[in-house]
């Protein structure tokens, strides 16, 4: 990324003197920050670190001044020493929150339009940006068909279009693959060269920072994994010939994954990962293939407010499920978020969400589970107890299929991988065959599952021959062990999972007639829409 800065960016104050005493929701609470005293200097990368659920986001919104709320009943006793809350722009956690357009190219004609630039000279420079952020061919992209990594790039594009003295970035790295991060890092430092003061949060504790620590953790074993009951799959799950929409890798995504297996499945942003999840379980329709799922699927979002139903967290995780009320107090026990049960999800941390969420798919008691990008959010403390989780699970016999920018996390488990990049291998996805144990009895040793060869005919465990089709086909079994073959209706629905589907169309700007323009000339240039998840 080589971002060029935008009028205003950087302009001279500072350096500034954060006290705060504390911070309170209501008076009768806790407080969420207490004794914090640290230097914000223009020019710095300042890292804001500290376990899940310590308040983190809410420092930032303190200082960005959406904290506290007009009319709540929130505390703050600070002196913020004149910290500039009005010039801050500040990024949120879950991208999806601050995109206000239908298409990507109309998003980012909303920062020059505050600059109250020429329609002309709008239009050029949101081009740019999207040169500049690697977004370039999803200009006339509807925003509610963007991957989570790719929504996180456009929220921060969009950010930087706006003048701002202070930048306040909220887990920025989240949902972006290893390039991306390499990338979003060197945008922030060039950013900062320009004068501008930069907060961002961090679980990952990346080096090189200036740190202001909310709550230093040392690092804490992990205790006995609570017992679980999986109910373990007798059938593999099979999928042969699987396409989606927009879809460029010719012949279609195979697999095969037996009982006790992790399957790792990796990719660049916008790839396909959450869509072929979806796909497994039976959230969104395929045009073409065949997928064989072995009992009931337990699917974990990587946004947790997808799945927002109940009024508390404890109601939260026994939302479909067949484990005990005891069994999600032991997990969530476990987990540290034992507290967080009697509160609204809504008032939880994205991290501790996270940690619900996860909960939840595990007191559903499925033979398969699908996590999408389960280690966002999470500090290293519960990304170790999340492991050993998944470990417990797998040693009882269940099915994971895990998407994931940080595969090296799972290399204990000795997992297959499955890669997709359509516009990278002919195929579209490339199979790696799990590993070999050394010692052959690895604690974490998973290897259920093999490659099925697309365009070949296999033997199904029942004797039946499994055709990849490439067109046509109908719902041949619904039930404990179903499958179907594509083109394929909706057999489950989440009525959150389908983002921006049967709602009024977000508003355009003042640019609209210049954005259609724009799309229409970029369609004619051979950039096609694409659909990606």
């Amino acid at each position: 990324m080589n971002v060029d800065c935008p009028a205003g960016a950087g302009s001279p104050g500072g350096p500034w003197r954060v006290r705060i005493r504390e911070f309170r929701f209501a008076p009768e609470e806790e407080p969420v920050l207490r004794d914090l005293d640290f230097p914000v200097e223009p020019g710095r990368v300042h890292q804001v670190c500290g376990p899940s659920g310590c308040g983190k986001s809410t420092l930032l919104a303190v200082l960005g001044g959406q904290l506290p709320a007009p009319g709540s009943r929130a505390v703050l006793a600070a002196d913020l020493g004149g910290f500039p809350t009005a010039e801050a722009r500040r990024s949120a956690q879950d991208p999806l929150l601050q995109i206000a357009c239908a298409t990507v190219i109309d998003e980012l004609l909303l920062g020059p339009e505050y600059r109250e630039e020429t329609p002309e000279r709008a239009v050029a420079v949101a081009l740019g940006t999207l040169r500049d952020f690697g977004l370039a061919d999803l200009a006339p992209r509807e925003t509610s068909l963007l991957s989570f990594g790719q929504a996180r790039l456009l929220g921060l594009a969009g950010l930087w279009q706006y003048p701002a003295s202070v930048l306040l970035l909220d887990e920025p790295f989240v949902g972006l693959d290893a390039r991306r991060q390499a990338g979003m890092r060197a945008t922030i430092d060039r950013i900062a060269a320009t004068g501008t003061a930069v907060l961002l949060t961090d679980t990952a504790h990346l080096p090189g920072e200036r740190t202001i620590d909310l709550h230093p953790v040392g690092e804490e074993p992990v205790g006995p994994v609570p017992a679980f009951g999986v109910d373990a799959p007798s059938r593999d799950l099979v999928a042969a010939g699987l396409t989606w929409p927009g879809w460029e890798g010719g012949a279609g995504v195979g697999f095969s994954a037996r009982p006790g297996g992790l399957v790792v499945v990796t990719g660049p942003n916008g790839a396909g990962k959450t869509r072929l999840l979806q796909h497994l379980a039976g959230l969104s329709a395929f045009p073409a293939g065949r997928v064989e799922v072995p009992g009931e699927v337990g699917y974990v979002p990587q946004n947790p407010d997808q799945e927002v139903f109940a009024a508390d967290s404890l109601g939260e995780i026994m939302t479909g499920a067949r484990g005990s009320e005891a069994d999600a107090r032991a997990l969530a026990a476990f987990f540290g978020v034992a507290d967080c049960l009697p509160r609204s999800p809504l008032r939880l941390s994205y991290g501790q969400k996270k940690r619900i969420s996860l909960i939840g798919g595990l007191v559903r008691r499925t033979p398969c589970l699908l996590l999408d990008e389960p280690l966002s959010g999470l500090d290293r403390r519960n990304r170790a107890r999340l492991l050993a989780l998944l470990g417990a699970f797998l040693r009882e016999g269940g099915l994971a299929l895990v998407a994931t920018h940080e595969p090296e996390a799972f290399a204990s488990f000795r997992p297959a991988r499955l890669h997709l990049d359509p516009a990278a291998t002919a195929d579209g996805s490339t199979w790696t065959e799990p590993p070999a144990d050394p010692a052959g009895t690895g604690e974490h040793a998973v290897d259920g599952a093999t490659a099925v060869p697309e365009g070949c005919v296999t033997e199904g465990q029942d004797g039946e021959r499994v055709h990849p089709l490439a067109s046509g086909g109908v719902d041949v079994s619904l039930g404990s062990s179903w499958r179907r073959e594509g083109p394929s209706e909706l057999v489950a629905v989440n009525p959150l999972a389908s983002r921006g589907k049967g709602v009024p169309s977000r508003p355009q700007n003042r640019h609209g007639e210049a954005s259609e323009q724009v799309s229409a000339g970029w369609r004619e240039a051979g950039h096609e829409e694409k659909e990606a998840c």
